[in-house]
């Protein structure tokens, strides 16, 4: 065996996920997508400029299949199970090729989500390092995705019985959480065809609505703030005097800060540019200046992820420099926590 060949075979060994290797021949599935009974196929792809990660990009390509994938399920499962279409597309080294379903949309009008579809998964990736370009081949194996839905069907329904002789707040924000649910479980049904799973979703949607309505309009039993517990999470690594602001905010409304199983959680979104979420970030112009942002969302949310208050969204934005963001945040910050306090507080019943 040659060097370079038993170099490669030792890095597969290593590690069995490795997306490509540098050498290696393009797959088949980039010309022309896979067909198989009852799976459907779609194919991804994002640009590898020089200097960044192939992770990063065979991430983006990743996205992009599952969205892909997502967005042509009305059509396919209705018609044949996979297709393919011609189309060319110049790659970032000016070489146009290419068969199958390319596309490049990093958005798209769709109700559901990839991570709520079982079976849905990225079978296949490869870095063309000459192109400078990743794929990735997502698929949907609907048998799978038949039987999971199902199940969550069968627990959904069982943990609304379960619920039936409660009368707290906990069980009415949980049949909020079971609603939502089921909801997207029946949208999930009709964009698979699954007619029977759909009528079955209905008709318990129909049943939990009931409950629900029930609780929303009972007398239930307040629960003292002094008794309840509220964590702090971000999407960001937040500085310690943010962190000690926000908790001094949350002992003040008599709530016990504690981040380990809280009931409560204080969530803290905040947006980014190409590196990601970020405290401020900064958006080049065309004219070669720099606009520095600051997006944040901020909520409330209960033990099972169920939204109890919400704030309206700060978006700042300058130009120039970055300085003064911060104290102009903490004025914003300082005007939505009351929102979120009196909503938490009406929903304990305090």
């Amino acid at each position: 065996m040659s060097l370079p060949a038993l170099l490669t075979s030792l890095l597969l060994l290593a590690d069995p996920t490795t997306p490509a290797v540098l050498g290696a021949s393009r797959p088949g599935w980039i010309e022309v997508l896979p067909q198989a009974p009852r799976r459907l196929f779609a194919l991804g792809t994002a640009d590898l400029p020089l200097g960044v990660p192939e992770g990063r990009a065979l991430a983006q390509a990743s996205d992009r299949a599952r969205l892909e994938l997502i967005a042509r399920l009305k059509v396919s499962v209705r018609g044949e199970t996979s297709s393919t279409t011609r189309t060319t597309q110049a790659g970032s080294g000016g070489r146009s090729y290419g068969y199958g379903d390319r596309t490049s949309r990093d958005t798209v009008q769709v109700l559901v989500k990839a991570d709520d579809i079982p079976g849905l998964a990225i079978e296949s990736t490869f870095v063309d390092t000459q192109a400078r370009t990743a794929y990735a081949l997502a698929t949907l194996d609907l048998d799978r995705a038949t039987e999971a839905l199902q199940v969550r069907l069968g627990g959904l329904e069982a943990e609304r019985r379960a619920l039936e002789p409660q009368r707290t707040r906990q069980a009415r924000w949980r049949l909020r959480g079971l609603v939502s649910e089921l909801q997207t479980l029946r949208e999930l049904s009709s964009t698979l065809s699954m007619e029977g799973l759909q009528t079955r979703t209905l008709a318990e949607e129909l049943k939990a609505s009931e409950q629900l309505s029930r609780l929303e309009s009972a007398q239930l039993p307040p629960i003292a703030p002094g008794h309840c517990t509220l964590g702090i999470r971000s999407n960001i690594q937040l500085s310690p005097g943010l962190e000690g602001l926000l908790r001094e905010r949350v002992t003040a409304a008599g709530l016990k800060c504690r981040d380990q199983a809280p009931d409560f959680r204080l969530e803290l979104r905040f947006g980014g540019g190409s590196q990601g979420p970020a405290l401020i970030f900064a958006e080049p112009r065309f004219t070669g200046t720099l606009v520095y942002r600051l997006e944040a969302e901020l909520s409330i949310v209960a033990a099972d992820g169920l939204v109890l208050a919400k704030a309206v969204s700060i978006s700042l934005k300058q130009e120039g420099s970055p300085e003064g963001m911060m104290e102009a945040f903490l004025h914003h910050l300082d005007r939505r926590w009351p929102m979120l306090r009196d909503q938490l507080m009406a929903e304990l019943g305090d």
